[in-house]
């Protein structure tokens, strides 16, 4: 056959099957054999039409098993660009967050109002109040500033966005201006921040006198040594005005853990459903595929007497339609021919035994509105059946069937009620670990397959694979945070206690000994959030888990991603040692005698 290239065409479709493809006339097929080929049609819907419409009116056709009616841009490729956006929008949110947190942290220092300032202010008869708004003015002019820069920083990136597979989607790239939506942010990000200098203001404190709650006195009692308690009881007693600041350190660094925990969860989970072939369905090391024919017999003689076949599944596929709807199911009946039975990964429920029984994907039942122990009515051309649903499964890859946990699995008696001309044209196979390579080479030959070529992969887990990194930018977003945070809140903690740590020096206690109580204030100030954020972390990044790969007709089993979240746990403790030791040097080097005669 001889054809001229008269151009070079793309699609989205592209993303999700990564299978080289060639558009010609249909004259081309009068050439001869050409290989594997299939008419596709085009449809502009009617207006208020929708594709399952389409499907409805299909379904009316006398062969209706051979169409499929698919989206361009499928359901699985939507889901992929709409995590992308959401987690986006999730970055950015945590992005805001952040900037709020350090915006108004160092705002509230450099804007406060200096001694002389105060006094005259007061001179003036201005209140308490009056110098709390003084303050936020000042705040308030600088973020006006900040607003205006961002805005053009914005609109100068917009041009970059979206990246990656998105990318090729985007109707119209290049700059973008939302203008409302930019004066949304600036208005939230510049409210926040002058409430924070505002609350930081109104709150500052202005007595040495330190409080107590005697749950911090009794674990202090506790501790075997001095330091120990000093530091335990610094990082958790506040003066008066300043408790709601402690509480909020203790419950914003737990709520930043929490998040941390939740998305390295979720983040690992999410590695797992694109990395590992059985939670795809995927437990057999070969399949063969014959299309719709028969596996021929010199195949099936090489499953009957390969030493390198432990274990054979037969399997046929077709597709049938649900009685009362205009659902169309993709069916396949499975038997054992060699060894022990391959049966389709489980999820809930067991696997169909008797010639009535059927299993679904989960995403097919859920879309039927079915569960197990309903009974579902199934037809193909002739024949129709009544099915009782047994167990949910993550249906085997076969038969033109690559949608995840969508399809029915019967036994192959069962399959026979639909079809009784039934012949196998697919099979799964075990090999044996411990036959010769030799043999393994030649049933790979013999079936069309090659045990070094990944197989193809489902789309969703295609689109799945291209936003695996979301969370995890996520966590690390959130790392930075939850180090901002309790950085920031036992940096301040302890500038706040030169008073008493000079005190403390002039009853004796040495550069040492300050050290060491600083470097528990520390550890308390860290492990104490921590140890209620990482077990709430860890609930709901395992529900959020289970109910995305459920959705998607997975297994759902959590992972717990044990020596990460550990390691960045103890980052976070470093970061809060070395920030109390650089909080605590100024008290430690300076006089005790210039600290107590300038309080």
């Amino acid at each position: 056959m001889e054809a001229t290239l008269v151009g070079i065409l793309t699609s989205p479709s592209e993303l999700e099957d990564t299978t080289p493809m060639a558009v010609f006339p249909p004259s081309i097929l009068t050439q001869g054999d050409i290989g594997l080929s299939a008419s596709v049609m085009a449809v502009d819907l009617a207006d208020g039409s929708t594709p399952g419409d389409l499907q409805a009116d299909v379904a009316g056709l006398a062969d209706a098993s051979a169409f499929r009616v698919d989206d361009v841009i499928s359901a699985d490729l939507v889901s992929a660009v709409h995590g992308q956006a959401v987690g986006l929008w999730l970055l950015a949110g945590l992005g805001a967050l952040a900037a709020v947190a350090a915006a108004g942290y160092l705002l509230s220092r450099n804007v406060k109002l200096t001694t002389d300032e105060e006094l005259s202010l007061q001179a003036l008869g201005a209140t308490r109040v009056h110098r709390v708004v003084e303050s936020a003015a000042r705040a308030a002019s600088v973020m006006a500033f900040a607003i205006a820069l961002g805005w053009v920083i914005a609109i100068a990136l917009s041009g970059l966005f979206p990246f990656g597979f998105a990318e090729r989607m985007e109707p119209h790239p290049g700059l973008t201006v939302h203008v409302w939506l930019l004066l949304a942010a600036g208005l939230v990000m510049g409210v926040a921040v002058t409430a924070w200098v505002a609350v930081a203001a109104l709150l500052r404190a202005r007595h040495r006198t330190t409080t107590r709650t005697p749950l911090i006195d009794s674990i202090a009692s506790r501790c075997p040594r001095a330091s120990m308690a000093t530091g335990v009881r610094f990082a958790f007693s506040a003066r008066p005005g300043e408790s709601a600041r402690v509480t909020l350190g203790v419950v914003g660094t737990a709520a930043v853990v929490a998040a941390l925990i939740g998305s390295l969860t979720f983040a690992a989970g999410m590695h797992e459903l694109v990395d590992d072939p059985t939670r795809q369905g995927d437990n057999y090391d070969i399949a063969a595929d014959n299309g719709a024919e028969r596996i021929p017999d010199d195949a099936m003689a090489m499953l009957a007497d390969s030493p390198a076949v432990q274990s054979v599944e037969l399997y046929t596929a077709t597709q049938v339609e649900v009685g009362g709807t205009s659902e169309v199911v993709a069916l396949s009946g499975h038997e054992p021919f060699r060894g022990e039975p391959i049966d389709p990964v489980l999820l809930d429920g067991r696997q169909p035994i008797g010639d009535d029984e059927i299993a679904l994907g989960r995403v097919t039942a859920h879309r039927l509105g079915l569960s197990i122990g309903d009974d579902i009515d199934l037809a193909d051309d002739d024949f129709h059946a009544t099915y009782r649903i047994t167990g949910i499964v993550v249906p085997t890859a076969i038969g033109g069937n690559d949608l995840l946990g969508q399809g029915a699995v019967v036994t192959a008696r069962g399959y026979d009620r639909l079809d009784p001309q039934r012949e196998p044209h697919a099979a799964l196979v075990d090999l044996d670990r411990a036959a010769p390579q030799a043999a393994v080479d030649e049933l790979a030959a013999a079936l069309g397959g090659d045990l070094d070529t990944p197989r193809q992969r489902p789309p969703a887990i295609i689109s799945m694979s291209r936003i695996t990194f979301v969370p995890y930018v996520l966590a690390l977003l959130l790392a930075a945070l939850a180090t901002i945070v309790l950085a920031g809140a036992v940096y301040s903690s302890i500038r706040r206690r030169d008073h008493q740590v000079a005190v403390l020096r002039a009853l004796g206690a040495d550069r040492r000994w300050l050290i060491v109580s600083e470097a528990w204030h520390a550890a308390a100030a860290t492990i104490v959030p921590t140890a209620v954020g990482v077990p709430i972390g860890l609930i709901a990044g395992r529900l959020v888990f289970r109910t995305y790969a459920d959705d998607r007709g997975m297994v759902s089993t959590p992972v717990t991603p044990v020596g990460l979240g550990l390691g960045l746990l103890a980052a976070l403790l470093v970061a809060a040692v070395v920030a109390a030791l650089l909080a605590g040097r100024p008290a430690r080097r300076t006089p005790p005698a210039v600290v107590l005669r300038t309080a």
